[in-house]
């Protein structure tokens, strides 16, 4: 579920570099989408966040992507040379977790 299309490898623009590094560290467990929206913008990507189990099918919400950088669309974070900020909400969109590589 991608907001737009990603042409690899990305580098974000200065701008949409400066909004994440600045504000991901104000993000905090039990904040609104709307309220990350506000602060982080639209995300890159946004992708279904399913329980951690086996052939797990049910989704208990949603994660955000922003990137900063990101080398290739496959491979490890090594692989890719990423530079994200994950932010995973649950069903009622509420932030449940906050995640970040290579910042």
């Amino acid at each position: 579920m991608s907001k737009h299309k990603i042409i690899y490898p990305y580098i974000a623009d200065e701008w949409r570099k400066t909004v994440i590094v600045n504000n991901w560290h104000r993000i905090g467990k039990g904040m609104s989408a709307n309220q990350v929206l506000t602060l982080m913008g639209e995300p890159d990507l946004i992708e279904l966040l399913y329980e951690p189990k086996v052939n797990a099918k049910e989704t208990k919400g949603t994660t955000s992507w922003y990137l900063i950088e990101r080398l290739s669309e496959h491979g490890s974070v090594d692989q890719r040379r990423e530079k994200v900020v994950r932010i995973s909400f649950d069903q009622s969109e509420t932030v449940i977790a906050i995640d970040s590589w290579g910042i």
